[in-house]
């Protein structure tokens, strides 16, 4: 009899933050789901929607209610997750939201109205109250650097391709 060739085990897979997408729909699907597991974690996640340009979401401003919880993070949660959208970044980018996406014009118009919300964004503050609190679960400080990686990973892909992220 024969021996028969023993079945290769299937290759190690990375864990699921290390792996690499080539395809800028699927870069904008992962980087929506990360962004949505952190909003979830501060009960953000109804302002976070999926988009098929830029990098993947947008965030809209959250209701009052939920922002007057007493729980700080939230907002360096919010603003972080802004920033990381570019969906403030440039002007050019504007015209390519969704018409609903009311944000922009309300930061460009009435930014008092933004920061009367959600505090003001002076980075410094993040560093000392956010990004180095060790009350800060570490889920969270993994999430939004894998996050950074994978935006960063979709513009290179994008440049690769010659490819306007803000056009689609």
């Amino acid at each position: 009899m024969l021996n028969r060739p023993k079945a290769k085990a299937p290759p190690p897979q990375p864990p699921e933050d290390e792996v690499e997408y080539d395809s800028v729909p699927d870069l904008r699907e992962h980087i929506y789901r990360l962004a949505h597991r952190i909003a979830q974690r501060h009960e953000l996640d109804r302002y976070l929607h999926s988009w098929d340009h830029g990098v993947g979401y947008l965030i809209e401003l959250p209701a009052m209610r939920d922002v007057e919880s007493g729980r700080p993070a939230r907002q360096w949660i919010w603003w972080t997750l802004l920033a990381v959208s570019e969906a403030l970044a440039r002007d050019a980018h504007r015209q390519h939201l969704p018409g609903n996406y009311e944000l922009p014009h309300l930061a460009k118009e009435s930014p008092d109205t933004v920061r009367s919300r959600m505090g003001s964004p002076v980075y410094p503050r993040i560093a000392m109250e956010f990004w180095s609190d060790p009350s800060v679960p570490d889920a969270d400080i993994h999430d939004f650097v894998q996050l950074i990686q994978l935006c960063r990973q979709l513009r290179k892909t994008a440049t690769e391709r010659n490819m306007d992220l803000w056009e689609g």
